[in-house]
């Protein structure tokens, strides 16, 4: 989503009791908490909101933040187009696409999945979650839903189904053998002959829209915190757009940002090195690209990154 403006961390500094606010006052997610003109009654109550974490907006930011969207759009149109052509067409299969089987894939009962059904609803694609498979047999899955109902699929139906795992995409065309709707909406899929997969380097990036908060760490003793615009993602590394001067090629930096995984809300916090500073071009306010390199991950923290990427690869494939 473009957005008007670059968000701003506000501090308690930043606010006056009894005196209107000359902007409105948002949540990390853009919604607005308190509108222009609000009045805090007193001190404690502006305590109790700047520790919730609240933005407001800078002007003069749509043209940034619009060559950010334009350009994490390319990247994930190519990374699109390179998808479809391994899982859209039943040819023989490219150089980088590899032929395996459908248990291979290690899917789990419960794994979402991206279900595209052929016909009128083709160009409409659809989260469900795996609820089983016999091997060789049969592929249970929910049924699919829209944007307000359940999308109908009938048997004999072809769909293409799509899954990440571990550092590989997986797709396969099959046909709907069975729709059921008791006890609720489900399908029974033709067992596939083959699935396709394509191997996702680590390095990967995808496009992100995320606020997050950041502070320099020097010597073990963690800085002032400083609000970043985190545009991309991998699990190697990010880039994000912040004030020029903000930090520094080399810089030792701790990165802290909320996002959801399958409905669960995470708070990733990871140390990173600054690789790589570029002013945006056309910019007039002096924001800068910074590009950082992830350093001594903990296992945990790689899963929920790699979590973080394969969902957003899922969602936008």
């Amino acid at each position: 989503m473009v957005t008007d403006s670059f968000l701003i961390l506000l501090e308690e500094s930043d606010l006056s009791a009894g005196k209107p606010i000359p902007w409105s006052i948002y949540d990390q997610d853009e919604a607005v908490l308190w509108p222009e003109g609000h009045v805090f009654a007193s001190q404690d109550e502006i305590v109790d909101a700047v520790n919730t974490v609240i933005f407001r907006r800078e002007g003069g930011e749509p043209e940034v933040q619009d060559k950010i969207e334009i350009k994490g759009k390319h990247e994930l149109q190519d990374k699109e187009a390179e998808l479809d052509h391994a899982f859209s067409d039943r040819a023989s299969p490219s150089n980088k696409t590899q032929r395996s089987k459908f248990e291979e894939m290690g899917a789990r009962v419960g794994d979402v999945l991206l279900l595209q059904v052929m016909g009128p609803f083709r160009d409409e694609r659809c989260k469900v979650k795996l609820i089983g498979y016999a091997v060789g047999r049969t592929i249970i899955i929910e049924a699919p839903s829209g944007a307000s109902d359940h999308i109908a699929v009938h048997a004999d139906q072809e769909v293409i189904v799509r899954s990440f795992s571990g550092k590989n995409a997986y797709g396969f065309w099959t046909t709907v053998n069975k729709a059921s709707k008791l006890p609720f909406p489900y399908l029974h899929l033709n067992y596939p002959e083959y699935v396709d997969k394509v191997s996702v380097r680590e390095s990967s990036r995808i496009p992100f829209n995320v606020i997050g908060m950041a502070s320099r760490v020097k010597d073990e003793v963690v800085g002032d915190r400083f609000s970043v615009l985190i545009v991309d993602f991998s699990t190697t590394g990010a880039a994000f757009v912040a004030p020029k001067g903000a930090v520094g090629r080399g810089d030792i930096l701790r990165i802290a940002f909320r996002v959801k995984i399958q409905d669960i809300e995470v708070l990733p916090i990871v140390d990173s090195i600054i690789r790589s500073e570029a002013p945006i071009e056309g910019d007039a306010n002096g924001k800068y690209r910074y590009g950082v390199q992830f350093k001594d991950l903990k296992t945990q923290d790689l899963l929920v990154l790699q979590s973080m990427v394969y969902q957003k690869m899922l969602e936008q494939a």
